[in-house]
């Protein structure tokens, strides 16, 4: 997603209020994300397109998976001169156990 104004502001009045924090202290910070990623579909969210009066017609309806018929999470980290490796956790479900050993 690109940065808003909005975003831009935050970032400008963050640094203004912590000029204490230079390059050296950047260094020493990590960034890292995850997100989950649907095997199946995108968990539920279709966009239907067609004409007036065709609302339930067959040709507009499709089968559906239901929801948790599989994810998997990704991470990864960045920093100063670092670059994490891509994890994947695929299936089962990521426990708290799962999550602080492989990741």
């Amino acid at each position: 997603m690109p940065l808003t104004a909005t975003h831009k502001v935050s970032r400008r009045q963050f640094a203004l209020r912590h000029p204490q924090l230079t390059l050296r202290n950047w260094r020493k910070v990590c960034f890292s994300d995850e997100t989950r990623i649907s095997l199946r579909g995108n968990d539920d969210r279709q966009r239907v397109h067609r004409s007036r009066g065709e609302r339930y017609v067959n040709k507009n309806s499709k089968t559906k998976t239901p929801y948790g018929s599989g994810s998997m999470i990704c991470w990864a980290a960045i920093g100063y001169n670092y670059r994490s490796p891509l994890v994947l956790l695929p299936p089962p479900g990521v426990t708290a156990l799962r999550y602080k050993n492989e990741i």
